[in-house]
C-alpha cells in the first residue's frame, strides 16, 4: 500500500474501522441477496406446481381411418351388425 503522509497506512484506525464496516456491508449484502435467491428458487417452483398443464393432444394413428380386413370378411358375411366401429 502506498503511504501518503500517514493518512492511509494499514494502522490507521479510521482506515481500519472503514474496511472492517465494507466488508461487514458487503457480507451483509451477499447473504441477503443469497436469501432472496432462495425464496425466488421456491416461489418458482411453487408457481410452476400449481400452474395449469395443458394435455398434449394423442393423436389417432392413420391406419385407424382405414376399412379392416376383418371387418370387410365380417360384413360381407354376416352383415352390418358384425361390424366393429371405432
Amino acid at each position: 500500500m502506498i503511504n501518503l503522509g500517514g493518512r492511509f497506512s494499514p494502522s490507521n484506525r479510521n482506515l481500519r474501522a472503514l474496511f472492517y464496516k465494507m466488508e461487514k456491508s458487503l457480507d451483509i449484502s451477499a447473504a441477503k441477496g443469497a436469501a432472496l435467491q432462495v425464496e425466488n428458487n421456491r416461489l418458482m417452483k411453487e408457481f410452476y406446481a400449481i400452474q395449469a398443464r395443458t394435455k398434449k393432444r394423442v393423436c389417432k394413428p392413420a391406419n385407424d381411418r382405414f376399412a379392416r380386413i376383418e371387418d370387410i370378411i365380417a360384413a360381407e358375411d354376416g352383415g352390418w351388425s358384425s361390424i366393429r366401429l371405432i
